[in-house]
């Protein structure tokens, strides 16, 4: 600014002493000569021109001391951030992971709630959730939440069963991703899913309802099913129950046998058929598959079995 002001103070300078030199032509010629008079007057038109080109005469605007010159405007760039991790203050309360439950599955009818009554049986134990947990039971939620809305209303609105959710579900001693409680109607799930990722927790969901369904419309988690054992081969026999497959541990792989989806089916019946109905709800395409692949039609028997028992509580469903 400094170098700027420098050099319009000789420009200034210069138009002066031009405007002085031409006044004093002008006024030697009136002087000297009457026919000088229209040189005068050029003289004089010029020096108004002078005048008015530079502003001689009129006060210069100086930019005041404290106020810097006006930078020039930069284009607005943006610094890709790293999203951090939700902490429990960023997170919902409790209260409200569990209102979100029961409002997204309003049209199934349950309840759901994370403090929970004592367990009807001496066998399964569970931690009380506190705010240290509120990020876990919000992201478990939405799991949770996707799978079960894949139920038929009307079977979950007749089992009328509540949705129970804590950390560290055990059975028997062993962590089990979720435990049905059916003297009290509900089943309770752990929000840590225990095992293989959110594949198998979604898995779960459906797998423990059934149990649920099997207690309160069928009489009781291990209720004998003649149709349902006419499926099988005529030499199988089931084991000792879903529980015992944690002894050693058990194999949770797909099943080679005529009759069976996986290898945990042939634990038991109630497992066999928590099975077929978490495959036909949640994941069809593997179950057709299994079907086709090697024309099983004891499997199908079973996925047949298992639409009819749908269908007395939600007459619109369709496998």
């Amino acid at each position: 600014m400094a170098k700027q002001k420098f050099k319009f103070d000789i420009t200034i300078a210069i138009a002066i002493s031009l405007v002085f030199i031409l006044l004093l032509i002008a006024g030697v010629g009136v002087a000297n000569n009457s026919s000088n008079n229209e040189d005068g007057a050029i003289a004089a038109k010029f020096v108004d021109e002078i005048s008015d080109k530079y502003k001689l005469g009129s006060e210069i605007e100086e930019p005041k001391p404290d106020e810097p010159e006006p930078e020039q405007e930069q284009q607005e760039t943006s610094t890709p951030t790293t999203q951090q991790p939700k902490t429990n203050s960023s997170c919902p309360g409790l209260e409200s992971t569990t209102n979100r439950i029961e409002l997204s599955l309003a049209s199934h009818g349950i309840e759901a709630n994370h403090v929970l009554p004592p367990t009807p049986y001496t066998t399964v134990t569970y931690e009380i959730m506190d705010s240290s947990h509120a990020c876990d039971y919000d992201s478990y939620a939405d799991t949770f939440i996707s799978e079960f809305k894949k139920i038929p209303t009307g079977l979950s609105k007749s089992t009328n069963a509540d949705m129970l959710f804590g950390p560290k579900v055990t059975n028997s001693g062993y962590d089990v991703a979720a435990a049905p409680l059916g003297p009290v109607n509900a089943v309770l799930y752990d929000i840590y899913g225990v095992y293989g990722g959110e594949q198998y927790e979604r898995h779960v969901v459906l797998h423990e309802f059934w149990h649920q369904v099997d207690y309160v419309l069928y009489g009781g988690f291990y209720v004998f099913d003649t149709d349902w054992n006419d499926c099988n081969p005529d030499d199988f026999s089931y084991g000792s129950g879903g529980i015992t497959a944690y002894e050693g541990g058990g194999s949770a792989g797909y099943s080679e046998t005529q009759g069976f989806i996986t290898e945990y089916s042939k634990y038991g019946m109630e497992e066999d058929r928590a099975e077929i109905f978490a495959y036909m709800i949640g994941n069809k395409t593997i179950l057709d598959n299994a079907i086709s692949d090697s024309n099983d039609t004891r499997l199908q028997c079973k996925v047949d079995l298992m639409e009819d028992k749908i269908q007395t509580y939600h007459p619109s469903y369709s496998y």
